[in-house]
């Protein structure tokens, strides 16, 4: 069975650095999840007026108010199909604040539709975003958000592009450290950078069945619009 990533690529998965190919290889009949711990040397952006509208999204575990060096990372990718029979993969990422911990929770399919994978983000699912990935000349990945929509109720709202928090997402692995490298950065094009970190981060895999999967990191809703 295929990954979604391999269905996205195509014969471009295989140019990607072999350890990259096994974290973005998770199916649902694989039984294995990916669990990844590292340090994000900063998280920074956000104007502080924004602040207090990133603080209504942390009961969503879309995103969070607090910026700071050295944070403690933690990623969890489980591979699960959901209630409409789409093959799924969990992005569940903590980071440890200290006094609190925040969450940003994803969930990614591929769209048979678009031919591309999709991004819902949040516990409810309220926000999708498009995705491109591009493998890169040393094996990494990029990940760039495209067309996205909020999802309130039974409502489908394209965003404009001015209304967009657009994402680009680099990964690749590290040979001399044997780790992950990542980095991301969210911008709205009036505002400028919304949030923005990097870091390094170590994976094992571990043996998972989609039944076992935590409840803590499973969508409370989810949505088939795509």
């Amino acid at each position: 069975m295929k990954s979604i990533y391999q269905k996205a690529l195509g014969e471009n998965f295989k140019r990607l650095h072999p350890k990259l190919q096994e974290k973005f290889g998770l199916t649902s009949t694989g039984g294995r999840a990916a669990i990844s711990h590292g340090i994000m040397d900063e998280i920074t952006g956000g104007l502080l007026f924004l602040r207090p509208l990133f603080r209504l999204g942390t009961g969503r575990r879309m995103v969070f108010p607090e910026r700071g060096r050295n944070i403690s990372f933690v990623l969890e990718n489980y591979a699960y199909r959901d209630s409409y029979g789409r093959e799924c993969i969990i992005w569940a990422r903590t980071f440890d604040f200290g006094k609190k911990k925040r969450h940003f929770d994803a969930v990614m399919v591929y769209s048979e539709q678009k031919e591309r994978i999709i991004d819902y983000f949040g516990s409810h699912q309220d926000f999708v975003s498009d995705l491109e990935f591009t493998v890169l000349d040393d094996g990494g990945l990029r990940i760039t958000s495209k067309e996205q929509r909020l999802l309130p109720g039974d409502l489908t709202i394209p965003l404009p592009v001015f209304l967009r928090a657009e994402a680009i997402v680099t990964e690749r692995f590290l040979d001399e450290t044997n780790e992950f490298f990542i980095h991301v950065q969210v911008r709205n094009p009036i505002v400028g950078t919304l949030f923005e970190y990097q870091g390094t981060f170590r994976t094992e895999y571990v043996h998972v069945l989609p039944e076992e999967i935590p409840d803590r990191v499973v969508p409370v809703k989810e949505r088939k619009r795509e």
